[in-house]
């Protein structure tokens, strides 16, 4: 047993890190980067454990900005299945670039699966109008799959899927 943060850091590809039941009160992003990658026929998995109610909840992380995200997952060949994100300052899940200097779509978070997932809830508290449920956004690469998936009651979007030409 470990914290999820050093889980994320440990897994290796192929490896499922598996949630207990129960309510997660996390202050800290989790952020998965661009250089923690499963592979293709072998994803890092993060699951709810069979027959478990899994919650991660962002409450802790204080007042809102922009940085503010639930998880930030920048990496390849993820799987995330079966538990719920719930209160994240600005985004409850985030598929983009998190390294500013990864400038073309071959270093972009790329074949990642989210899966019977639930984004809620999510609120920036200063204005009451900047957190998504989940984001695909501005800076994600190709084969990114939401399946199953509900967003609601967040104070944004509840899927933002945002592109602009230059990204």
């Amino acid at each position: 047993p470990m914290d999820i943060y050093e889980a994320i850091q440990k897994v290796s590809a192929g490896q499922t890190i598996y949630l207990l039941d129960g309510t997660y009160e996390l202050s800290e992003m989790i952020l998965i980067d661009s250089s923690n990658n499963g592979a293709e026929n072998a994803y890092k998995t993060i699951s709810a454990y069979p027959g478990a109610t899994v919650k991660l909840d962002f409450s802790g992380q204080g007042a809102a900005d922009g940085s503010k995200r639930g998880v930030v997952l920048d990496g390849d060949y993820w799987k995330f299945y079966g538990f719920e994100i719930t209160k994240a300052q600005d985004t409850g899940l985030q598929i983009s670039r998190y390294d500013t200097n990864a400038a073309t779509i071959a270093d972009w978070p790329s074949y990642n699966l989210i899966l019977n997932c639930t984004s809620k809830n999510n609120c920036d508290n200063a204005s009451m109008e900047n957190a998504d449920g989940f984001a695909a956004k501005l800076t994600c690469g190709e084969g990114n799959v939401f399946d199953g998936c509900m967003a609601y009651n967040n104070s944004d979007d509840g899927w933002d899927l945002f592109a602009k030409a230059a990204t």
